[in-house]
């Protein structure tokens, strides 16, 4: 399971502060956990974040790629070795004021863990995220965000900058 607390430490933009009606990309890093049927992963990924201001839609996608410094975990504790097709993605977070969090219409991808073809079903996932836009303009933004299937979970803490 992926329930628990999760603190983000920062100083949160006033929402008059944030941009308007503009699309501003996000450029850092994710701490991934993510846990299928076979084993345990755990790394560093890079994210890239989406957000979509005022006429734009309000909305913020968080992508990520390129797992590093990873391990495996499926009885041992071995290094990961990445194939490249590992990605997360949680699509159509809602920015309300100077947070993000789930909506309804919020979806999220876990694909190419153990293996290019390797995939956790999400359609009737529980989906979590919490976030905040951080800095005096909304320069900065982190947060951390959790999917909860049949088939397996996900746990991401997520940064970025401008």
């Amino acid at each position: 399971s992926t329930t628990g607390d999760y603190k983000i430490i920062a100083v949160v933009t006033d929402a008059g502060d944030l941009p308007s009606d503009t699309t501003v990309i996000y450029n850092g890093q994710a701490l991934v956990t993510v846990t299928d049927a076979s084993a345990t992963y755990e790394g560093t990924m890079e994210s890239t974040i989406t957000a979509n201001f005022g006429t734009t839609g309000d909305t913020v996608t968080v992508a990520l790629d390129t797992i590093t410094d990873a391990t495996e975990t499926a009885g041992a504790t071995i290094v990961y070795v990445a194939s490249g097709a590992e990605d997360i993605t949680f699509a159509d977070l809602v920015i309300s004021g100077s947070t993000i969090t789930t909506g309804a219409g919020t979806t999220a991808v876990v694909d190419g863990f153990g293996g290019a073809a390797a995939s956790i079903d999400t359609s009737t996932a529980t989906l979590t995220a919490s976030g905040v836009f951080a800095g005096s303009t909304g320069q900065e933004v982190g947060g951390a965000a959790t999917m909860d299937a049949t088939g397996g979970t996900a746990l991401v803490t997520f940064t970025g900058t401008q």
